[in-house]
């Protein structure tokens, strides 16, 4: 972590457990401090059960920890000699930039803030005031790798998540292999590796798009949340008109292609002729950038908005963009057992008066949001480092996010506000407000973008943790957000809501034209399931039927091709071996 937004309750590097000190590994799983790639793949190659950390920023436990017992082990990003210079105050030993390219390489244990920091600071000829990332997400102390590995993203309709911006990758397989893996070198790696959640392999660096940093206007307003949600169905309606007849025609074009996983399979933005990426643009431009935070107790949200004044794109050029598709203890050298460290308690008071604190987080964030000319860097919203040092340790909480398609999301926020309002007051759950943004539709097969642009909706319970109770209110929430109403939204992968709001996980009806696309990555990156972590069972399962017989298919991967799931072939099917009753 940035040594500026550090505190004393994370974990990692010495204990396994989130920057919290909560979702703590089992205390027999090695932690991994490896010093170079040599003694990385030495310890991959050692264990048969592993998985990449960096700095904890995770509320899924079964998919943060490589398992149960010492034949696993955690391998900490952090500590790589090609990462530790930039928490020594030597990130330009850790990032290069290429302003020719426009793209920065950097080392998958740096974290984004630090990369901001550093890109903020390259000043030259070429651009005087620095550079910054297109689009970047709020919460930016997560490492690098962890970021793109889970689509963090910011809001934009233009630039999409982190992943989407990447132009390239470096990562680790089962076999201790390293593999360079760039969109055209080989497009279903590229699509699988994108968006991973750490089940391919360990990422070891990125090569990232960058953009000058330019000066960018940034307002603010207050709404109602009845003026949200007509606003919303309004974008729902206008996006549905724009985009229908083009994922129709993208599906026509897949077909063309002989059935395989391409880009246009995926339908969505990055699908679509330029003529419609035009319609679909100017539908839903008035969103493109939009944050806002929902207030849910107070009933109003702030709406923040940017405006480029500088190297601004046209309809036209904007368009484009979006229909465009990144030792001595007896264990090895670098393997170390588990450290305790204390987790975070719970903040005095929280657990009463939602609406007194409700109003205490708008005083709180206030100075986020001031309206006024700066450059991007400072103009786009990200919380700063003292915040999160003082947020992170004052109480407990768990983060949850959800992807509702745009295609639903008036419909989905009708219904979520009259289960926050209505007879039951669910409100009394919320303290913090919820983040919502906008990005496009991605890519990347696990990308919960994928086939549709989408609303996320980011929100914090602050109240689980008080005495050990379910904050059924908060809870009550998320099961609108999973039901059909409003998709049901995707869950993001690095995220709370795994398991309870994924029992049974279906990837086939979640990802319905990509997730046999990422298990055919599985099959060639990781074959013996060395990065399935806790969650093998409960996540990570494949199945398939043949299309001519219908017949279920002993092996899956006998489906796979060179270039994916062979969708003429076989049909990806849904799990048979758990109930959802």
């Amino acid at each position: 972590m940035d040594p500026s937004a550090q505190h004393s309750f994370c974990g990692l590097p010495y204990e396994l457990s989130n920057f919290q000190g909560h979702f703590k590994c089992e205390p027999s799983v090695i932690v991994g401090r490896p010093s170079d790639r040599q003694q990385l793949a030495n310890l991959v190659k050692a264990y048969p059960k592993v998985k990449a950390v960096g700095v904890g920023h995770s509320w899924w436990r079964q998919n943060f920890c490589s398992g149960v017992n010492s034949s696993a082990i955690n391998i900490v990003t952090t500590e790589l000699a090609e990462t530790l210079p930039a928490s020594q105050g030597k990130p330009e030993r850790t990032i290069s930039v290429d302003e020719e390219a426009m793209t920065a390489t950097v080392a998958a244990g740096v974290t984004q803030r630090t990369l901001l920091r550093f890109l903020d600071n390259y000043r030259t000829a070429k651009s005087p005031d620095g550079y910054t990332l297109a689009a970047f997400s709020w919460f930016i102390d997560q490492t690098i790798a962890g970021a793109v590995a889970t689509a963090t993203h910011g809001s934009s309709f233009k630039h999409a998540s982190l992943s989407h911006q990447l132009r390239g990758l470096t990562l680790m397989d089962a076999s201790g292999s390293i593999r360079s893996i760039t969109p055209s070198s080989d497009p279903h790696l590229w699509r699988a590796a994108s968006v991973s959640a750490g089940r391919l392999g360990i990422i070891l660096d990125v090569t990232i798009s960058i953009v000058k940093n330019t000066a960018v206007r940034r307002s603010k307003e207050d709404i109602s949340t009845e003026e949200f949600v007509t606003s919303l169905q309004r974008l729902q309606e206008d996006y549905k008109a724009a985009a229908g007849p083009a994922v129709a025609a993208s599906s026509g074009a897949a077909k063309q292609d002989g059935g395989n996983a391409t880009a246009a399979a995926a339908g969505g933005l990055g699908s679509i002729s330029p003529l419609a990426s035009y319609a679909v643009w100017q539908a839903v431009k008035s969103f493109d950038e939009v944050q806002l935070f929902w207030f849910i107790p107070s009933r109003m949200l702030w709406r923040v908005t940017f405006d480029r004044l500088t190297d601004g794109l046209s309809d036209e050029e904007a368009a484009k963009v979006m229909a465009a598709d990144g030792p001595s203890n007896g264990l090895p050298e670098g393997a170390h057992a588990q450290m305790k460290v204390n987790a975070v308690g719970t903040g005095i008071g929280i657990d009463v008066a939602p609406t007194y604190w409700s109003d205490q987080y708008r005083l709180y964030l206030s100075i986020n949001v001031v309206p006024g000319v700066y450059p991007a860097r400072e103009s786009y919203v990200s919380i700063s480092e003292m915040e999160n040092k003082l947020y992170a340790a004052w109480n407990s909480y768990d983060q949850y996010e959800v992807a509702v398609p745009l295609s639903k999301a008036g419909d989905c926020l009708g219904a979520v506000t009259k289960e926050l309002y209505g007879p039951a007051q669910r409100w009394r759950g919320f303290r913090s407000p919820a983040l919502v943004r906008f990005i496009r539709a991605e890519h990347s097969y696990l990308s919960p973008a994928v086939g549709d642009a989408v609303m996320y909706v980011n929100m914090e319970d602050h109240l689980s943790y008080i005495n050990g109770n379910t904050n059924e209110d908060f809870q009550a929430v998320l099961r609108v957000f999973r039901s059909p109403v409003c998709g049901p939204a995707r869950l993001h992968w690095g995220k709370a809501g795994w398991p309870q709001h994924a029992q049974c996980f279906d990837g086939a009806a979640e990802y319905p034209k990509t997730w046999c696309d990422f298990g055919c990555a599985v099959h060639q990156l990781d074959p013996t399931g060395k990065f399935s972590a806790e969650a093998d069972r409960d996540i990570w399962q494949w199945s398939a039927t043949d299309s001519s017989t219908g017949q279920r298919v002993a092996d899956a991967g006998s489906c796979c091709s060179s270039s994916g799931f062979d969708h003429a072939r076989c049909k990806c099917a849904s799990r048979t071996d758990c109930s959802k009753e």
